[in-house]
């Protein structure tokens, strides 16, 4: 009897090991990293503004460009085909006719440019959000048919003990069903209580998180998205850049103010173990980052117009 009563919690303590043991899933290859192709030393050659060439373009522009638009024009080198442009206003002549031509395909080839290079940002994080939410929704399903599965084995099993001990005189072995039935009904109760259930190993050696955060691009971003997002005369209050602002946003509410702590945490390093959880919150923090570059357009926007109005003239 007491052999048999060992077999019997054996048996019960090994279910419980096997429904508790963690299951990690491989998540598949980051499909949406930029070909090879597309990344160049040109794109990595950061903007840096020269202080008095810039006063001086302000001057130039006077009157004709707002003062964000100047910075536009001087960061994406749309400046100097400008005033180029403005200095033939006066010039009747076909030969100014056909420079002017000239530098306005070359103003709209810069512009288009820009657009390639805020393009090809928001695609890549708008991929990256939604690999991320699949692999959250995948694990998220999985996790919600295990604790199904659990609850249902648990209800078995105490509607087992109830009609084994109704048919089971021998009062060692009631006893010992009844205890065994009430430590696997707990332990499986117990592992419905799990707050993170299954996770993922994903690994993301190209993390643009990690460029908002550690406030370094080393190529994941193009050098006329990075300028703006840094440049704090492109937000309204002029007090810190786009990127400060978000990155602040993540530490307050992420990682109760401390940076050090946001730094080692997996979201920014090259991957890692990531739960359901985890996975929703790395793809709102893409979304984030996609809505402040969708922001950025209507500066663009706006400098086009103004850019346009120079040009109508001529």
């Amino acid at each position: 009897m007491k052999n048999s009563l060992k077999l019997l919690c054996l048996f019960l303590l090994l279910l419980c090991i096997g429904c508790a043991s963690p299951k990690k899933i491989i998540a598949p290859e980051d499909y949406c990293v930029p070909p090879a192709y597309t990344i160049t030393s040109d794109k990595e050659a950061p903007i840096e503004i020269d202080a008095e060439e810039f006063a001086l373009n302000k001057t130039l522009f006077k009157g004709k460009l707002s003062d964000r638009n100047i910075l536009i024009a001087y960061a994406s080198h749309i400046d100097k085909p400008l005033l180029a442009l403005i200095a033939l206003d006066d010039d009747p002549s076909s030969e100014a006719q056909q420079k002017r031509n000239t530098l306005q395909l070359e103003i709209h080839s810069k512009i288009t440019a820009i657009f390639s290079q805020m393009n090809a940002v928001t695609a890549e994080l708008d991929c990256e959000e939604e690999r991320i939410d699949q692999i959250a929704t995948t694990i998220s399903n999985l996790n919600d048919k295990n604790i199904s599965r659990l609850t249902v084995a648990s209800i078995l099993i105490g509607a087992a003990v109830s009609v084994a001990g109704a048919y089971i005189a021998d009062d060692g072995w009631d006893k010992g069903i009844a205890a065994g039935g009430g430590v696997l009904g707990a332990g499986l109760s117990f592992l419905t209580l799990n707050p993170k259930g299954k996770k993922v190993m994903l690994k993301h050696p190209r993390n643009l998180l990690r460029c908002f955060m550690t406030e370094k691009n080393n190529g994941e971003f193009p050098p006329f998205v990075w300028y703006m997002i840094n440049e704090r005369r492109f937000t309204n209050s002029g007090e810190g850049s786009i990127l400060l602002h978000m990155q602040q946003r993540w530490v307050k509410n992420l990682f109760d103010n401390d940076k050090e702590k946001a730094l080692e945490a997996v979201l920014f390093s090259d991957g890692g173990i990531y739960y359901a959880g985890d996975l929703h919150t790395r793809a709102e923090m893409f979304d984030q980052m996609q809505s402040v570059i969708h922001s950025l357009h209507q500066n663009i926007d706006f400098f086009i117009q103004e850019v346009n109005m120079l040009m109508l003239k001529k």
